[in-house]
């Protein structure tokens, strides 16, 4: 019997403020991990549905979801972002003095002294799924919401690929992207975006 991997409703026209690039890779998650395609956003609101058509409907990223293989796709490889750049130094600030009664607690810091938690360090991932014919898909994120493009490299034998080079298609572009070859593919990814290829063993 076939499992689907434990993703609920895409998140695809959903992530308030998101770009087109970034829910493209909230739909390519699910695809590489085999999860039911249930779109969960308002279908009455149709600008934003014809923002996410091009994204749900794309035949290729689909079959990488439909094909199984007793496969649900698995991480392959995490990797560090790149750092970003130098943030600009913050406005002086004008300090005042306040009296015990005129400000409580955590009232009456200036304003941009305010110590915010820092977020935990997102992983750029490498997952992978089995596709028919020896073929194998492979899926990449970056999830840092800032900095340089993440450039990685992983080697054949962790994608579960047997062989020493192979050609390259861009499931996004839905084009060939040329051959990869030293048993390695070596991917560059921006940030809030995505790389999904599908990697054909050379003579397959």
């Amino acid at each position: 019997m076939r499992r689907a991997t434990l993703a609920r409703r895409l998140e695809v026209g959903r992530v308030q403020g998101a770009s087109f690039a970034w829910q493209r890779a909230h739909f390519g998650a699910w695809c590489v991990v085999s999860a039911p395609l249930v779109l969960g956003l308002d279908l009455t609101d149709t600008a934003n549905l014809a923002s996410v058509v091009p994204i749900v409907t794309n035949p290729e990223a689909i079959a990488v979801n439909q094909q199984w293989a007793g496969h649900p796709g698995r991480l392959v490889a995490q990797f560090d972002p790149p750092a970003a750049p130098p943030a600009a130094p913050a406005p002086a600030v004008r300090r005042r003095a306040f009296s015990a009664g005129e400000a409580s607690a955590g009232e009456g810091r200036p304003a941009g002294e305010a110590a915010l938690p820092s977020a935990a360090k997102a992983k750029v991932q490498v997952w992978a799924k089995p596709q028919p014919k020896g073929t194998v898909a492979v899926y990449v994120v970056n999830p840092a919401a800032s900095g340089n493009a993440a450039r990685v490299s992983v080697g054949f034998e962790a994608l579960g690929l047997a062989a020493t080079s192979a050609s390259v298609r861009d499931l996004w572009a839905r084009q060939e992207a040329g051959h990869t070859k030293g048993a390695t593919l070596t991917v560059e990814v921006a940030p809030l975006d995505s790389a999904f290829l599908l990697l054909t063993p050379a003579g397959a």
